[in-house]
């Protein structure tokens, strides 16, 4: 039996990535990660299809399992002419646990939302500002000590008179100062 030169590799990269290096991947207390990816969004009402958004964040580690982060995301969903906007922007709190390159996570904070919803393609915009919840659950792998990758499942409950409360599943990439 021949072996091909890309499964030798394919092999290779996911054991190197699986098993790691002697190096250390934690958080450390006074440490500072900088995020940013895409993400789908999922509004709750059940008619409007899900969209694309864009999210970023700025964290700082109280400890090596507890950290505070600043956020903000914007996206877009609806169709046949109904659209809506949303943008948000808040606080959160992080409770992290550390698995070697693994870092699972949870996530809770309070986001003001700017909800912009539109009835169809005539129709004027209508604005609402409202405080939100925002609870998550996510997953980091370490590539080095100061880059992850990031993927996080969040619910947004919005405290507005628009149906405006929506999952989101997102993705970044953070970088450890």
């Amino acid at each position: 039996m021949q072996r091909r030169p890309w499964t030798r590799l394919l092999v290779g990269t996911v054991i190197a990535l699986c098993t790691g290096g002697a190096e250390a991947h934690a958080q450390y207390r006074g440490q500072v990660a900088v995020g940013l990816g895409p993400a789908v969004v999922a509004p709750a009402e059940a008619d409007t299809p899900a969209g694309p958004g864009l999210n970023g964040h700025l964290s700082f580690f109280l400890s090596h399992r507890w950290s505070v982060s600043i956020r903000a995301g914007v996206f877009r969903t609806g169709g046949d002419g109904a659209r809506l906007r949303e943008s948000f922007v808040g606080a959160d709190f992080g409770l992290h646990f550390d698995l070697g390159r693994w870092h699972p996570f949870f996530q809770a904070g309070v986001h003001v939302y700017e909800v912009r919803f539109r009835a169809g393609p005539g129709a004027p915009w209508e604005k609402s500002t409202d405080p939100g919840l925002q609870f998550g659950v996510g997953l980091e792998y370490f590539l080095r000590p100061t880059l992850g990758l990031r993927l996080t499942l969040e619910g947004h409950d919005v405290l507005s008179d628009l149906d405006a409360s929506f999952i989101e599943l997102n993705t970044a990439v953070r970088f450890y100062f």
